[in-house]
């Protein structure tokens, strides 16, 4: 998964307190997936930024800004919840998060259409 992340140069390099960084966010409830990612992160010498349910969008967006994260890696079941928090988003605090990599292999055709109109480009765990 390291390589794959790497190869598709899904984390930007970004400059903050006189260092360089790049970020890659999560968001999923616990799982082994969840896990993996952190490892591919830590293995690219990347910064895993973690979005919880309990933050509220407000907050999401604004972890979003700050971290200049381009890519979230996420369930399916989080696909939605990222499309309509872009779509929602009126200040562009999303603007630069253009990239969804889910762990499911298989996503449906109107999650893909989601995607699509929010601004995303998909990628799959496989």
């Amino acid at each position: 998964m390291a390589c794959g992340l790497k190869h598709f140069d899904l984390a930007q390099e970004m400059d903050a307190e006189g260092k360089k960084w790049k970020f890659l966010g999560i968001q999923s409830k616990n799982r082994k997936e969840w896990y993996l990612t952190q490892l591919a992160n830590m293995h690219n010498g990347w910064t895993t930024v973690a979005l919880y349910d309990t933050l509220g969008d407000e907050s999401s967006k604004f972890i979003c800004d700050q971290t200049e994260v381009t890519s979230m890696a996420c369930s399916a079941d989080m696909i939605e919840k990222l499309c309509n928090l872009k779509k929602s988003d009126s200040d562009g605090k999303m603007r630069r998060v253009v990239n969804l990599i889910t762990w499911e292999s298989e996503i449906k055709k109107e999650m893909l259409d989601l995607c699509e109109a929010a601004g995303y480009k998909v990628y799959t765990f496989s």
